[in-house]
């Protein structure tokens, strides 16, 4: 992989108000459009506000830091093929953690009845090396977001927490977001994998959910309004089904300890070890996209009645569009991308590429695929990253 160095770009900055829906100008991103495959490989939403914390009860507890994520109440992000995230600001910092493990950390906390300056850098397009087997598994292509997507935020409206006898409470007095991007040139033309983070309420105890492609993460949360007041799951003694997965009246706690069992967490902040949320599945270390199952939809049954306001969230990795793949072989057909593969199409890896043929046909729309020099045709023109807008 030739990857050259990095450009790191900010937006401007987008002015905090109670229940006000923002849109990211995506301007700033100009500066990639120069270059010959430009990529987004890591983006993060940084907060910047001045707070105040509630007195709470006689003996009020801090309010914890990655509640501040909270001040998201809806973060939605599109590309050319439709809705890429679309979570609460609680379940995007579940997300991060779950991605980054020990290598994630939220702001400090903050006592009670103190009036404070914070700043939250939250990422949400991650790379996800540690587990998914190559960087390229989660980038995005620029041109992909730049001209035929959007981000949008809805923040919180009102006051933080404080819903709960005792439960720690924030007020946002006046902030910013301020969206930042690192931006890399690939060099040789690729179609990256598409990685989709969606979350919907949890509808009863025994249903199933959307998925429409392969499966790498199904999470259930308590949800954010009760991490807020500190109910949790309660999961002793309860238990988790299956009918896709194969799981069979497993107890909550399995899942809960076969996460831990990996090491891969910071145990304080961790919103699984604090029993808020249960991972359904989730991959282990080394997992690559073509180990994860293709669903159509999942089935999940509680043994518990579902706390309000609980929800499921799903990372899915889903099929390419002809227009990323327009976009990724600098305007080639989607027709003519069967015929490229065959001339010498791989599918990028830590351990090195492999021929993308050397994959089953109903794996190869799933996987990243780059094209080696030589194998694109010479009636193409104009290269990526120039005249996309």
């Amino acid at each position: 992989m030739n990857v050259q160095l990095a450009k790191r770009v900010e937006s401007d900055v987008m002015n905090f108000g109670n229940g006000r829906v923002v849109t990211l100008k995506k301007d700033f991103l100009e500066i990639g459009l120069s270059m010959n495959q430009p990529m987004i490989r890591r983006m993060w939403a940084r907060f910047q506000g001045n707070v105040t914390t509630g007195a709470g009860s006689s003996t009020p507890p801090d309010f914890l830091g990655g509640l501040l994520s909270h001040v998201y109440n809806r973060f939605i992000m599109k590309d050319r093929s439709g809705e890429r995230i679309n979570v609460s600001g609680g379940e995007l910092r579940d997300i991060a953690q779950m991605e980054l493990g020990i290598g994630f950390r939220d702001p400090s906390d903050i006592p009670p009845s103190t009036t404070t300056d914070v700043e939250f850098r939250l990422p949400f397009i991650l790379t996800l090396a540690d587990r998914a087997g190559s960087p390229e598994d989660s980038a995005m292509l620029l041109a992909d977001f730049y001209s035929g997507g959007e981000l949008s935020i809805n923040f919180v409206n009102g006051t933080i927490g404080g819903g709960a006898e005792n439960a720690p409470s924030l007020t946002v007095n006046s902030g910013t977001v301020t969206i930042e991007a690192e931006i890399v040139d690939y060099g040789n033309q690729i179609a990256p994998a598409r990685l989709a983070w969606l979350s919907t309420a949890l509808l009863n105890k025994d249903s199933s959910y959307p998925i429409n492609g392969k499966l790498r993460a199904a999470l259930l949360s308590v949800g954010d309004a009760n991490v807020e007041a500190g109910e949790n799951w309660d999961s002793s003694g309860e238990t988790l089904e299956s009918r896709s997965l194969n799981y069979i009246a497993l107890a909550q706690t399995h899942f809960i300890e076969a996460y831990l069992e990996e090491g891969y967490h910071k145990e304080e902040i961790d919103a699984v070890a604090n029993d808020y949320l249960l991972p359904l599945y989730f991959p282990n270390r080394g997992d690559k996209i073509t180990d994860q199952p293709v669903f159509d939809n999942l089935h999940v049954k509680f043994s518990q009645t579902l706390p309000e306001n609980s929800t499921i969230i799903t990372g899915v990795w889903t099929q390419r569009s002809a227009a990323t793949v327009a976009l990724a072989f600098r305007g080639q057909p989607a027709s003519t991308l069967q015929m490229l593969l065959k001339k010498g199409g791989v599918v990028p890896g830590l351990r090195g590429d492999k021929l993308a043929a050397s994959f089953p046909k109903n794996q190869r729309a799933f996987l990243p695929v780059k094209l080696t020099t030589g194998t694109v045709d010479s009636s193409a023109t104009t290269p990526v990253g120039q005249n996309q807008r």
